[in-house]
């Protein structure tokens, strides 16, 4: 019993340590324990397993959106995870309100509208210099007029 209690605490480091290294993939080997240490091991995987998972919706997600796709949300995660689906959909409603803002202003002066102007305070940062700059293109492309 305190051999495989010691070998299940080395398969545990071992997991953590190559995780750290990056290889989240590695896995503590199930079969090598028995009994109510091989059903720790392979829970213990079934968490990081989990774990990864919600990390990697999260990764496919920015990846979509980074390509300009909206067209998905962050499924709705329990409990505490919840903060994660929360700070996906600001970061799509961010998203779509600048690329919205960008063609209303672009079709404005495609128009000859050039008193067209973005709200540059619905956002922060460099979303707000974006649209701030916009603004401006307008505003001098109205007076050069």
């Amino acid at each position: 019993m305190q051999a495989q209690l010691q070998a299940y605490a080395t398969a545990q480091l071992e997991l953590e340590r190559r995780h750290e290294r990056g290889e989240i993939s590695y896995r503590i080997d199930a079969g090598a324990f028995r009994g109510a240490y091989a059903e720790m091991a392979a829970k213990t995987n079934d968490l990081v397993a989990a774990h990864l998972a919600v990390k990697m919706q999260l990764v496919d997600l920015i990846e979509q959106y980074g390509r300009g796709d909206f067209s998905r949300d962050m499924p709705e995660l329990p409990g505490e995870k919840a903060r994660i689906t929360e700070a996906m959909r600001r970061a799509k409603v961010a998203l779509v309100g600048i690329k919205d803002e960008i063609l209303v202003l672009s079709q404005a002066a495609a128009r000859g509208d050039f008193g067209a102007r973005g709200a540059a305070e619905r956002y922060e940062n460099g979303f707000r210099e974006m649209v701030v700059a916009l603004n401006t293109l307008m505003q001098e492309a109205d007076a050069g007029l």
